[in-house]
């Protein structure tokens, strides 16, 4: 699936640029399966990112069109055909979670990602593909999309308090993974954003990342998240 595009290019990029109505360049399939191979040892993060670029999750609408008999329609809204864009991205109530993440992005890391699905869905970001596969706002990205499967078939979205519990998770797994190969986290400022090589631990239940210079409100179940930001 990694190996050089060729005149037979595996099938998930046809279905990617037809579920987006865009050609995309070998140069930024080049960066998508970069990020897809080298972006995380955290397994399970790892093989999430795989399956999404594979297609893999089974829709409403490619249920229909296998057995004929399932509703073809979103599980979510109900009222617009479940494709694999609509519901990764284009679902209305899914809109919110990604302006969500989005948002949280630019307030911890400086970082303004535009809002569309191949840069959330296939980490077409803009930035430098090295550097930003070190970066915090790498794994906030991580952590957001891993967590669409885990409401799959509800009506429900995640939410910011899911999303904190995944990026302290990866960053865990991380730092177990670099103590066994002997590589010193000591140096990563538990302050440091944008492209620093991992992000600090984030509590679940404090709800506070420390970083700099600006307070964000947001309203959440009816409870308001702030991410304080302090020099």
């Amino acid at each position: 699936m990694l190996q050089a595009r060729d005149s037979e290019s595996p099938l998930f990029m046809g279905r990617w640029e037809t579920e987006l109505n865009q050609s995309l360049s070998d140069s930024e399939w080049g960066t998508i399966l970069f990020l897809t191979h080298h972006g995380t040892q955290a397994v399970r993060y790892h093989e999430s990112s795989y399956k999404i670029l594979a297609c893999w999750y089974c829709t409403p609408l490619r249920l229909f069109q296998c057995v004929g008999t399932a509703d073809p329609n979103c599980w979510r809204c109900g009222t617009e055909l479940g494709s694999y864009l609509h519901i990764w991205w284009t679902c209305p109530l899914l809109q919110t979670y990604w302006k969500w993440i989005r948002d949280a992005i630019r307030d911890v890391t400086d970082i303004t990602l535009d809002l569309k699905p191949q840069v959330f869905l296939l980490l077409l970001t803009g930035q430098p593909t090295t550097s930003f596969r070190k970066s915090v706002a790498f794994r906030l990205l991580l952590a957001a999309r891993y967590l669409v499967p885990r409401h799959w078939r509800r009506k429900t979205v995640p939410s910011l308090r899911e999303w904190v519990t995944q990026v302290d998770e990866i960053y865990r797994v991380e730092e177990r993974i670099a103590s066994r190969d002997d590589i010193s986290l000591s140096s990563i400022s538990p302050g440091s954003t944008g492209h620093s090589t991992l992000p600090r631990p984030l509590s679940a239940t404090d709800w506070t990342w420390t970083s700099r210079g600006a307070e964000v409100e947001k309203m959440e179940d009816k409870r308001t998240l702030s991410w304080d930001f302090r020099t």
